[in-house]
């Protein structure tokens, strides 16, 4: 089955999307391999436990988890991953500094960007180091559409 194959992280800012698609990916993931992000406060606390895929509060750190999927999958034997980005220029800069970073390894990543330019473009964040792992540095740059 599929599900056991995919790695899925999400960080969002909108309870109804989550809401509305959780239900629908939830047949295709194994929630044990999902990392979904909601902003903190934008659903009452007493509901966050019952958010779909198991989602929590705060920013995820996509650094430390392609980092937990990049030794899950070489431990499996995966060889080509491939990444799906769609988000902000500094979502997709983050994935693909990560996965260059990999080159040289036992897996070769494949990141395809999806953006969409009609949305307002938002300031590059810093992803927190996380000790013993790749981290990319984001320097204000945006990426271009492959």
């Amino acid at each position: 089955h599929a599900s056991g194959r995919v790695r899925f992280f999400w960080s969002l800012r909108s309870p109804t999307l989550l809401k509305r698609c959780g239900p629908l990916l939830a047949p295709h993931l194994d929630e044990s391999r999902c990392s979904v992000w909601l902003k903190r406060g934008v659903v009452p606390a007493s509901e966050v436990a019952s958010l779909p895929l198991g989602a929590k509060e705060g920013r995820g750190n996509l650094c430390e988890w392609m980092n937990l999927a990049h030794a899950d999958m070489a431990a499996a034997g995966v060889k080509a991953p491939l990444l799906f980005i769609c988000g902000e220029p500094g979502l997709a800069q983050t994935a693909k500094s990560v996965a260059a970073a990999f080159k040289g390894s036992q897996m070769a990543w494949q990141v395809h960007v999806e953006q969409f330019r009609f949305l307002p473009q938002l300031p590059l964040r810093r992803q927190k180091p996380t000790s013993g792992t790749v981290q990319a540095t984001q320097v204000g740059s945006t990426v271009s559409p492959e």
